[in-house]
């Protein structure tokens, strides 16, 4: 089965689970608890040495900063703010020495955030693995994937396809100074609070993009059950991404389009506001299903592939 197929389980499992606080369960960025008065936020991810990252590609503090970005880009992505964070590491016995350094780049990462580590766990294990929850107070009205309407503009913060872009040169062993800023943007992931934040009142419907904007932009039709249209040649690019993709023998689009790990904020709204001043229209949602894209007035179908931890290409 793949990740998708395993999803699905979890949801048919899991999804039926109520409780008077549970405002929703499985099925999207962060699970949302009410809590007295306020909605929370709460989010779990995992960093595993050989699936994520190797330590010849990243040194110990930049993956301890980088596994709590990536754990806390979900809560942006529901409208929430990070509060608390819990750390759990699992450390095999010849990495005990940076346990310190691993925990002085996830405190730098959390008061980036503003949050405070409130607890975890230590563990040995036979490889560096780190588990990191989430959990904030939700701003005002809550994103959910399943909000999205036809007529919303799609738009998408920062650049899409540098840290795919990045983790192919890391793949293959390319140095060339063609290629840092991409490895650095995979080695430090962005948090997109502010932006979040900003948005939560006005917009429908928002997802983190941690395994391709396909991939997740297609989450989003299925939970609202809409279509979208993607305009390709608007997608965020950073500006030598066409010629270090070709250097790879990739294309530049495709990887935008597929690669995972951009961690940027994608988000649907009301065409009558205009997002430009902190993110990129990138298409619009339509009621006709289905992922098309749009490029030299040609609008075909497309089958986005993404990132799949059960999949054999992995």
């Amino acid at each position: 089965m793949k990740e998708a197929d395993w999803i699905e389980f979890f949801c048919k499992r899991f999804g039926h689970c109520s409780h008077p606080a549970l405002e929703k369960g499985v099925g999207d960025d962060a699970a949302l608890i009410r809590i007295g008065e306020e909605m929370w936020a709460i989010s779990i991810d995992a960093q595993v040495e050989g699936v994520h990252f190797r330590l010849d590609w990243i040194d110990p503090y930049a993956l301890g900063i980088r596994a709590v970005r990536a754990a806390s880009s979900d809560l942006p992505a529901v409208g929430a703010r990070a509060a608390f964070v819990l750390l759990s590491y699992e450390v095999p016995p010849s990495l005990v020495e940076k346990i310190g350094e691993l925990t002085e780049g996830a405190a730098q990462a959390c008061e980036e955030l503003g949050a405070v580590v409130a607890g975890g766990n230590l563990s040995r294990g036979p490889a560096l693995a780190i588990h990191t929850v989430v959990l904030g107070p939700v701003e005002g009205r809550p994103l959910l994937r399943s909000a999205a309407k036809a007529g919303d503009r799609i738009w998408v913060t920062g650049r899409v396809g540098e840290a795919a872009l990045g983790l192919e040169a890391l793949l293959r062993g390319e140095r060339l100074p063609l290629f840092q800023p991409f490895i650095e943007r995979w080695r430090r992931l962005v948090n997109r609070k502010e932006e979040g934040l900003a948005i939560a009142k006005f917009a429908h419907a928002a997802i983190d993009l941690s395994d391709g904007l396909g991939k997740d932009l297609s989450r989003i039709l299925e939970a609202s059950g809409v279509g979208a249209t993607i305009e390709l040649d608007r997608l965020p690019l950073a500006p030598n991404a066409h010629a270090a993709a070709q250097k790879l023998g990739l294309d530049a689009i495709e990887l935008a389009i597929n690669g995972g790990e951009d961690h940027e904020l994608l988000f649907t709204a009301p065409k009558e506001i205009d997002w430009s001043a902190i993110a990129t229209p990138i298409g619009w949602i339509e009621e006709e299903p289905g992922l098309f894209a749009l490029r030299d007035g040609k609008k075909n179908a497309i089958t986005p592939r993404g990132f799949d931890h059960f999949s054999k290409d992995g």
